[in-house]
């Protein structure tokens, strides 16, 4: 008996070997530690970023301290193997792909920076160059970019393996998803994104792929396409521009600055390029419909961008982004006001997903086309045409050149992945018209790179520039996408005041105001434009939403079933009705509406999550355990479906399974996220058990004391001591939600601390007179120095005189935050208090002296008090690490050389004054800017020419236009130089 089992279990793992044999070598996924070399980044700033730039991406905040030198610190690197390539993902840093290598040449398709190097390049302060970063939410470098994010890797049935990297982008609450798969037997990977909305609102829609590769004079970009547009929508002639350069080689980029060409005009699914001194290249596929942006970023090649390859990468050398989009380009707030290239919206409650493909090329010379399957090259000279096919998949298959009606070859091609053929063939020169085909499918045709697009308008009418009720309501409809609520209300509001019928603005001041959590408000709003038009489908959607809110569920029913009838908000709007049944424990109608919701769009997530929940409370187990798969197999990150889990077989493991997903940054923010939403339905066990996982934070205790107020007040009360008891330190409340919590705290103990966090609330919904009150309300009660920062620069935007004191108290509290020297030796600077600025500004040098900003601003003291000299002895040593775009220290350098100059042409010194003048068109880069091509040197021009004019030296003869054109230019900034210069003209004549 015991030898027939032995056969029998013989026989059957001949059957498995035979089945992996026949399937052939699997992909392989590790993850493991590695030393890297890091510049790590650190000092995060404890003032809410509300205060500071980039206020639409609170409740982040910001890191300002870089590390000069470098140190080995240990990373999280996923790989992902196959025989083709190698692919390196770091969870730890925005959950980016570090590289990718193609294994036959060992050479980076995806530049593979060996270092990790973080600079102040995106909107939090850390970044690091290469590989390829995802960007979801707001234009610039996505605030998760240099921070950990949740992660999952898995092993898929067919030989492929998979690392599925995301997170929530906490202004929004949108959630996103990334998966990198790589498969079995291909040289490429794949990502396949993921991105929905579960809130109500309309949400800022923005996501670019941004890869990195080297940057060689001998690379070409292969983008399809008849125009490129910048940030501001200007439109350009591509690849060759209005001077005759061709731009699509990297080697014809020495003008100029930084570049950044977004390139359209072709339906094309293929952007590539190619180092044709290396015979290689990179390729990017995708539908395109899925992603028809494309971008190509250049660090100028003058100085300005050459310092960036030292300040970004020890020895891997400068890099391009080529960057792909879900729009044409990545508009700036400019953009849309006078181009057709606005911001987009993400619907409420809708979801996405695309795929893309990246690869490697070798040996074929270029691209002309490419798919997931195969890159070809096709060029001609003379009487001859090289074909050249570059496999990416296992091809067998016929290849068919047809010239005009002629076929000129065939030959069945049987290539592994990263195998070439290549074959050059007679053609007349004559004939233009070629085709190349792989067995039935076309892959180009020689008539295919341009006009195959539609002829896309990309000049708006002048008449857009009018001033019109409709000219405002597209204004609003920018600084709304772009997160500037309080200056799309402004905008709205002239609309409305032009137009009173304008449906469309009064649909959008009653979203704004549903975010400022103003719901009564906002229904007046909404019923102005239900006034109007009673069926309108957007009124009805945001009126049954605010409903919602306001606690009135049949209400919110009737509004949100006309809203349904219309197919735009159909899913949106039976979702919502779904979770005002949970409100009500109608479970049995909660599962209706969800279906119907999913009948409309599948991957809604929260029409799922309501019907996974019904199912449960029905306890109908079998249909909730189908609802969390359906949402596993949509997001397999997603914690709502682990929870669920949870609720319905709370073993250890399943708990488990649910902790160990949540790996970012802000582990607090995801429990709170899942836990707001279970409170919300009015499942206050659910929510008080995820709470009971998350980390210490005093928004966690707010939330279980509020949640425990009913039930058990002892309880309550406790938790609110606790939570106040805690320190306040990078605790940034933002959700709508923690208001009436903060407000019963407030009811309980009227503490500073609770008072700081409901204005903090509010200020980022604009409310800023009421932030105000509660911030003044705390008077001069916190021991803690951010506070007084943080009401001081609020109170700034609402009173018409900086508040003093509040800077003094901070300095006196957190004299070891340099924070607080510079702000107040800014408000010293900005009141003309100069002497006061000096003297604070010095001190906060001397006790921070690698701090280059404080030593900046000393320098500007210095300057302001017209001691030029030393300036530049506290610039000439001070070593700058910039954000992107940086060029203060080179402006002080260059303004303390010229008023030391004006000073000598005054006391006629003019050699002095002409060596001042040769030393401020230097451009020391250890201020952390380098020289650009072509700076503006006319003012020293002038200034030159009228000292030689003074010494008798034979000056060149200036054109009176032209130096009257600079004084019309320098006027118009209102800056230093329009005062030196009015004083040298006086000079001059």
């Amino acid at each position: 008996m015991k030898l027939v089992r032995i056969v029998l279990l013989l026989s059957v793992l001949s059957v498995i070997s035979s089945a992996c044999s026949m399937m052939g070598p699997r992909a392989t996924i590790t993850e493991e530690k590695r030393i890297i070399k890091t510049y790590p980044f650190s000092d995060p700033d404890p003032v809410p970023i509300l205060a500071r730039r980039n206020a639409g991406i609170y409740p982040y905040f910001r890191f300002d301290g870089f590390a000069r030198e470098g140190r080995d610190q240990e990373w999280k690197v996923v790989r992902l193997e196959n025989d083709f390539i190698q692919v390196y993902v770091l969870p730890e840093a925005g959950g980016k792909i570090w590289g990718a290598i193609e294994k036959s040449t060992g050479k980076d398709f995806i530049y593979h920076n060996e270092v990790m190097k973080f600079r102040d390049v995106a909107m939090r302060g850390p970044w690091t160059s290469g590989g390829i970063e995802f960007n979801f939410g707001l234009i610039g470098h996505t605030p998760s970019t240099a921070t950990p994010v949740d992660y999952l890797l898995q092993e898929n049935t067919d030989g492929s393996v998979s690392c599925f990297v995301g997170g929530i982008d906490l202004p929004g609450r949108t959630q996103w998803r990334v998966e990198i798969c790589l498969p079995r037997d291909a040289a490429e990977f794949e990502t396949t994104s993921f991105w929905y909305n579960p809130t109500p609102l309309q949400q800022s829609y923005y996501h670019w792929m941004n890869a990195a590769v080297h940057a060689r004079d001998d690379l070409q970009f292969y983008y399809p396409g008849e125009y490129y547009i910048g940030h501001g929508g200007d439109a350009h002639p591509w690849p060759v521009n209005e001077n005759g350069i061709d731009l699509s080689l990297y080697k014809n980029h020495y003008f100029g600055s930084h570049k950044s060409l977004h390139v359209l005009g072709s339906y094309a699914d293929f952007s590539g390029g190619y180092w044709h001194g290396l015979d290689f290249g990179f390729g990017h596929w995708s539908r395109y419909d899925d992603m028809p942006g494309r971008k190509i970023w250049i660090w100028s090649l003058s100085r300005s961008g050459a310092i960036w390859e030292d300040l970004l990468t020890d020895r891997n050398g400068q890099y391009v982004e080529v960057q792909a989009g879900r729009q044409f380009s990545q508009a700036a707030q400019s953009s849309g006001n006078d181009s057709p290239f606005t911001q987009a919206a993400f619907l409420p409650y809708a979801a996405d997903t695309w795929k893309e493909v990246w690869f490697p090329v070798k040996q074929i010379g270029g691209i002309v086309a490419a798919n997931p399957n195969v890159a070809l090259n096709v060029s001609r000279k003379g009487e001859k045409t090289r074909v050249a096919v570059n496999a990416l998949k296992p091809i067998h298959d016929d290849l068919v050149v047809v010239a005009g009606n002629a076929t000129v070859l065939k030959e069945r091609l049987a290539l592994a992945p990263m195998q070439v053929f290549d074959r050059e063939i007679a053609v007349p020169a004559a004939e233009q018209d070629i085709k190349v085909l792989l067995g039935n499918q076309l892959i180009w045709r020689s008539d295919s790179g341009r006009g195959t697009g539609f002829s896309r308008p990309v000049v708006s009418p002048p008449e857009k520039a009018a001033t019109t009720a409709e000219k405002a309501f597209l204004l609003g409809r920018q600084q709304e996408l772009l997160r500037d609520y309080g200056k799309a209300l402004e905008y709205y509001r002239d609309c409305v005041e032009r137009d009173a019928l304008h449906v469309p603005a009064l649909v959008r001041l009653a979203e704004l105001y549903s975010r400022r959590a103003e719901y009564e408000q906002a229904l007046v709003w909404a019923k102005k434009a239900l006034a109007i038009d009673t069926y309108h489908a957007g009124a009805n959607f945001v009126a049954g939403a605010i409903l919602k809110k306001l606690g009135n569920p049949a209400s919110a029913r009737e509004a949100l079933g006309w809203a349904a009838r219309s197919p735009e908000y159909r899913s949106a709007a039976y979702s919502l009705i779904a979770e005002t049944h949970l409100m009500q424990s109608r479970f049995e109608d909660a599962a209706e509406y969800a279906r119907r919701a999913l009948d409309f769009n599948r991957a809604n997530i929260s029409a799922l999550s309501a019907l996974a929940l019904a199912e449960r409370k029905l306890n109908r187990q079998e249909f909730a355990r189908r609802a969390q798969r359906e949402i596993m197999s949509l997001d397999p990150l997603n914690h709502l479906a682990a929870a669920e889990a949870c609720f319905l077989n709370g073993s250890q493991r399943n708990w488990n399974q649910l902790t160990s997903l949540i790996k970012s940054e802000l582990p607090h923010e995801t429990y709170l996220e899942l836990a707001i939403y279970y409170a919300g339905l009015g499942m206050k066990a659910e929510a008080v058990q995820v709470l009971h996982l998350a980390p210490a934070h005093p928004l966690v205790d707010y939330w279980l004391a509020y949640l425990a107020k009913d039930e058990s007040p002892a309880q309550g009360k406790a938790l609110l001591a606790k939570a106040i008891q805690e320190s306040p330190r990078l605790v940034f409340p933002f959700r709508e939600e923690t208001i009436p919590v903060l407000q019963w705290g407030l009811s309980q103990q009227r503490d500073w601390k609770t008072l700081y966090y409901l204005a903090l609330i509010y200020w980022s919904k604009g409310r800023l007179e009421e932030a105000a009150g509660l911030l003044q309300e705390c008077e001069a009660r916190p021991d803690y120095g951010p506070f007084y920062l943080t009401r001081a620069e609020l109170l700034r935007k609402t009173m018409p005189k900086a508040p003093a004191e509040d800077y003094k108290k901070a300095l006196d509290l957190a004299p070891d935050d340099w924070r607080p020297w510079l702000a107040l030796a800014r408000l010293y600077s900005g009141s003309s208090s100069f002497q006061e600025a000096l003297d604070l500004a010095q001190r906060g040098y001397e006790k921070f002296p690698g701090n280059f900003v404080l030593g900046m601003e000393y320098a500007r003291a210095l300057i302001d008090s017209a001691r030029y000299q030393e300036a530049l002895d506290v610039l000439t040593p001070m070593v700058v690490l910039p954000y992107e775009g940086a060029s203060e220290g080179r402006v002080l350098f260059e303004k303390a050389h010229l008023l030391l100059a004006g000073e000598n042409v005054r006391s006629g010194k003019y050699e002095e004054a002409l060596a001042h003048i040769a030393k401020s068109k230097e451009w020391p880069e250890n201020l952390g800017v380098g020289k650009p091509y072509d700076p503006d040197e006319r003012l020293q021009d002038f200034m030159e020419n009228l000292c030689n004019t003074r010494m008798g030296k034979g000056a060149k003869t200036l054109d009176r236009g032209a130096l009257e054109k600079l004084r019309a230019d320098l006027l118009k900034s209102r800056s230093w130089k329009s005062d030196l210069l009015t004083t040298l003209f006086r000079t001059g004549n």
